[in-house]
């Protein structure tokens, strides 16, 4: 039903993903008061039979289920399953939300997603977390790629010659990004929410004017000193549940 999604590619085991891997969990060694704070907190992801953190596609109730789509941060990179924004919004919505986030995905990856979602089901709601507009995303034979899902993200973390002589270029990533975010619009979704991260840069956000907190320093950081934490995604949350009010959808 839905592209492929997340891999546990750190020694096939659920307790790293991305950025939130051994290297750097080691490399943080000599903050002490860090490592304290996250040594006692077991982060499992647990993830479906497509590489969702989230339940398999035919136990979900998906007419009364909310779906946010994203990247590493929607699907909760170094944080536990309870403190993602889908479980934090889950509690104060009072309905299942479902976590679409794929880590290092792009914004044309989530239009992807939500088409074929869309296509097979029909949610209470779609959320959208728009991630930076300088990632694409690259699909190839199952077989070929690392994981075997047949999908490589790329964004700034890139060194290959096309991300950076051409992919990564105002005049096309830019406006690849605008006319991704309008397609996305136009699915005719009926109840749909959009918002950016504030760490975007301004010319990369959409024209939502939905802007969601960023982790301004270590006390606000995931387990991978990269992430927000928890207490960030439930700002995240209130938000959104704030926006559901707005437009009458908490029946």
């Amino acid at each position: 039903m839905l592209i492929s999604g997340n891999v546990l590619n750190y020694f096939n085991s659920p307790e790293w993903m991305a950025s939130d891997n051994p290297e750097n969990w080691e490399d943080a060694k000599l903050c002490s008061a860090w490592r304290e704070k996250w040594h006692n907190v077991r982060i499992t992801y647990d993830l479906n039979s497509d590489g969702y953190r989230t339940n398999e596609w035919d136990t979900i109730d998906w007419k009364n289920s909310v779906v946010i789509i994203g990247d590493s941060c929607t699907m909760g990179v170094g944080v536990t399953q309870e403190t993602t924004v889908s479980s934090h919004l889950q509690k104060q919505l009072g309905r299942p939300v479902i976590n679409l986030g794929v880590a290092g995905s792009s914004n044309m990856f989530m239009l992807y997603n939500a088409a074929n979602l869309i296509k097979n089901v029909t949610p209470y709601a779609v959320v959208v977390q728009w991630s930076t507009a300088d990632r694409y995303v690259k699909f190839s034979n199952p077989n070929a790629e690392r994981g075997k899902t047949g999908v490589q993200h790329e964004g700034a973390w890139a060194q290959n010659q096309a991300y950076t002589r051409f992919w990564i270029k105002d005049d096309n990533y830019l406006f690849q990004n605008k006319q991704i975010i309008n397609t996305m619009r136009q699915l005719n979704i009926k109840r749909y929410l959009d918002y950016d991260m504030a760490c975007a840069p301004t010319e990369q956000r959409s024209d939502s004017n939905r802007i969601l907190a960023w982790a301004g320093d270590d006390e606000n950081k995931a387990r991978d000193r990269l992430h927000p934490n928890g207490d960030v995604f439930k700002l995240w949350s209130d938000t959104i549940k704030e926006d559901f009010e707005k437009n009458g959808w908490m029946d």
